[in-house]
């Protein structure tokens, strides 16, 4: 247990105040719920201010706002860093369908393909990452368009300016969880309504032309966000069905080989079909009864064009589905989750928004503060999606065809990012799917020989640093999801022998920086020794104590990085030489200085309070290092648009300091999350950042990984309820003395006083009430020392 007895005296014996309950506080403001309005837009709200009380039945989705993370905070400081990479299309939670609009500048918008800040749609493709730098996704663009066709279709050529793009307006443009509309103007001049729904493996879309006018709908699957390796479709000239598949390639720079298949069926038999490959038109598309049924092309250019029919009412209704499986897998799919109107399917997927938003409750806020609330909700809860078909078949991550009876198989699995913070948030409030994740890591594991690190699809890239994916096993054996600890430990066994350079971990405790090392050693023997850490909790769940002492001592390896003399992690030769190390050292990193990876301990706040000088200097540094929340990733302060600094705010009550953990937690929400397009301050990473905005909300820190310890502190409103696995946890405060005070001199749970502001989730996993004593004044409680 890393917070002990000598934190106890922070706020001991310090009595607590009258209980409030979340009735009392809803009388002294005003109820004002959300309205009942399909859509988000950007208009100004003039009551963005004005108090609202959240509660059961409330149209939750009303205060998602999909455009939030759209627009990049800041300037890059390493390339990409800077952009959100979120996506205002069509989504279900943890869907495998995301049907979205793609800009004319989806090149710098990382893997969301939407950027707030153009004025050109190029496409509106069925799949989508959220949140990170890298392109990906973005399979099978579809789009309509009046007029000529181009003398040549696309070539296929990375980031090729669309054909067929249009131009839009936000005032056009709404979105809301499960639907996506937007009217674009064609290069003939023609306005074409686009009403986009999605659920989790199928979604529909109408395309509304000028009555009288023929349109036609282009489905390109040559530009997918990160290049395609192969692609072949077919096409039904009767029906006008579409479909086929598109292999991906890359992603982040790894290998990322995978293979989507579609469908896409109009309402009614096109008056002409075609198709091209390579750039070239087979057959010529001016010949309207002429149609080419198939295409194929090593070179990915490859694509489909229907030609409707002119109505009255100018509507075209397409229905879609995809499949990680094959092309009759994404029938299936579409037989089963039938999307009979756009209406039908948003109002459904509206429906499981609000259930899934439900889990968080009872908060009483501006406005605008619940927008982001709940869109950061939304957004952690965006992934990680479905890859297994209606009937459970999927394919491996070694290509196998496998099946997941009774159970989803899911991938966009981000280790590095998702045990700071997503992966612990969805075990608590979405434990169904964070189950299905650990089972796909350990089928994975089972297919591969080890637990993945990075999913994405049916590949696994594995881009980040370390053993992400064993830290994210222990974390749901503690945090009591029903996954077999022997398994699990038998599993990070497994990886552990196979993690990059793990001779060279194994014979010199550290991974060296050498010619033929790795250029971010310091951080990958950091995040081994905390894997190492998950690995030894794993041990003491299957009962295995001799390989718990063995891993425990193995954890304690950030130490053979940390130089004694500079007192920060620094790179080592294999001669175990230390290489000059500043604050500001970037190389043996990973998206951080040395300065910003002295707090990756979590595992030993203890230990690493000694290396820095006691308890006293260690507070003192993390006080200074907190006084900067956003100076990017080459510098000495913190950086919360990255993972490596979204722990150490907690550390503050690890160190016996709560009130810099509070401070911290309260700054980054007010000054770096907002309620606008460029309201993320970095990558959101599969949600990653959202997730630790609503940690950081509800008061709850999952400070150390692979064990259930929070750190507690009081929410960011006077009373919030959180759906927990058995029962619902409760967090209300009071004010001693001024209204505005934060620091907490009380802390009792179910009306027993706790020594400290840390708790064991399995001991609120039931149900139970958080009460705070805040105060503006510091607790008069002795120091906590060293």
């Amino acid at each position: 247990m890393a917070v002990g007895g000598r934190r106890a005296r922070l706020i001991a014996s310090v009595a607590l105040a009258l209980l409030v309950t979340s009735a009392a506080l809803a009388g002294l403001l005003l109820e004002t719920r959300p309205g009942s309005s399909g859509g988000t837009t950007r208009a100004a709200d003039p009551a963005t201010q004005a108090a609202a009380i959240v509660a059961a039945g409330d149209d939750l989705a009303g205060f998602v706002d999909p455009f939030i993370g759209t627009a990049r905070q800041r300037r890059d400081v390493i390339a990409g860093d800077g952009v959100a990479g979120a996506f205002p299309g069509a989504a279900a939670p943890f869907g495998m369908v995301q049907w979205s609009p793609d800009t004319d500048g989806r090149a710098a918008a990382g893997s969301g393909g939407y950027r707030y800040a153009d004025s050109v749609i190029d496409g509106f493709s069925l799949t989508h990452l959220h949140g990170t730098s890298c392109s990906a996704a973005q399979d099978v663009s579809i789009m309509p368009s009046t007029g000529p066709y181009p003398f040549h279709p696309p070539t296929g050529e990375v980031n090729e300016t669309s054909p067929w793009e249009a131009g839009f307006s936000h005032d056009d443009e709404s979105a809301a969880p499960g639907r996506y509309s937007v009217q674009v103007t064609s290069q003939a001049g023609d306005r074409i309504g686009v009403d986009l729904a999605a659920g989790t493996r199928a979604a529909v879309g109408r395309f509304s032309f000028p009555p009288g006018v023929p349109g036609s709908l282009f489905v390109d699957l040559g530009r997918r966000g990160d290049g395609a390796l192969r692609a072949d479709l077919q096409v039904d000239s009767a029906t006008g069905e579409i479909s086929g598949s598109v292999t991906s390639r890359v992603f982040c720079r790894q290998p990322a080989v995978s293979t989507l298949y579609f469908v896409a069926r109009p309402d009614r038999p096109p008056a002409a079909v075609g198709t091209w490959s390579a750039g070239n038109w087979s057959p010529s598309p001016g010949a309207a009864d002429e149609g080419g049924p198939t295409a194929t092309s090593r070179s990915a250019s490859v694509g489909a064009w229907l030609r409707m029919p002119p109505t009255a009412d100018g509507a075209v209704v397409l229905r879609t589905a995809v499949s990680y499986t094959s092309v009759e897998g994404a029938r299936a799919n579409l037989a089963a989750e039938y999307p009979t109107s756009v209406d039908a399917v948003a109002s459904a997927t509206r429906a499981e928004w609000n259930r899934r938003l439900a889990a968080v409750r009872g908060v009483s806020a501006s406005r605008s503060e619940l927008r982001v609330l709940y869109t950061a909700l939304y957004h952690a809860m965006l992934g990680p999606g479905a890859v297994s078909d209606t009937d459970g078949t999927y394919r491996g991550w070694d290509g196998s065809a496998a099946a997941a009876p009774g159970w989803t198989v899911r991938s966009g699995v981000a280790g590095w990012d998702a045990y700071r913070s997503s992966f612990p948030l969805l075990a608590m409030l979405a434990p169904d799917v964070a189950t299905d994740t650990a089972r796909s890591l350990l089928a994975g594991a089972t297919q591969t020989g080890s637990v993945p690190g990075w999913t994405l699809a049916t590949s696994r890239p594995d881009i980040m640093p370390g053993d992400g994916g064993t830290v994210l096993l222990a974390q749901a054996v503690a945090l009591g999801l029903p996954v077999d600890p022997a398994q699990a430990l038998a599993t990070a066994l497994a990886s552990a022998a196979r993690r990059p350079f793990a001779a060279e971990y194994d014979r010199l405790g550290f991974v060296p920086v050498s010619p033929g090392g790795l250029p971010d050693a310091v951080s990958v023997t950091l995040e081994y020794a905390l894997a190492d850490f998950a690995t030894a909790q794993l041990a003491l769940a299957a009962n295995r104590p001799e390989i718990a002492t063995v891993f425990t001592g193995r954890s304690k390896r950030w130490r053979s990085v940390w130089d004694p003399v500079s007192k920060l992690p620094a790179p080592r030769g294999p001669d175990g030489a230390f290489l000059p190390v500043e604050p500001t050292t970037l190389p043996g990193y990973t998206e951080g200085t040395a300065a910003q990876y002295s707090w990756l301990v979590p595992q030993d706040p203890d230990g690493l309070a000694e290396a820095m000088g006691g308890r006293r200097a260690a507070v003192d540094r993390l006080a200074d290092f907190l006084t900067r929340l956003d100076d990017g990733p080459i510098g000495t302060h913190a950086e919360m648009g990255n993972q490596p600094s979204l722990l150490v705010p907690w550390l503050g009550a690890s160190f016996g300091a709560v009130d810099l953990t509070i401070d911290a937690l309260d700054r980054t929400r007010r000054t770096l999350f907002r309620d606008t397009p460029d309201g993320l301050p970095g990558n959101d990473d599969t949600g990653g950042l959202s997730a630790w905005y609503v940690l950081a909300w509800l008061g709850l820190g999952p400070v150390q990984p692979g064990t259930d310890l929070l750190i507690v502190t009081p929410p960011a409103v006077s009373s919030v309820e959180i759906t927990l696995p058995r029962g619902q946890l409760r967090s209300v405060s009071e004010q001693v003395g001024r209204v505005d005070g934060r620091l907490p001199v009380g802390l009792r749970r179910d009306g027993e006083s706790l020594p400290g502001p840390w708790i064991r989730f399995r001991d609120v996993s039931a149900g139970a009430t958080l009460a705070w004593s805040l105060s503006d004044q510091q607790p008069t409680a002795p120091s906590p020392g060293r």
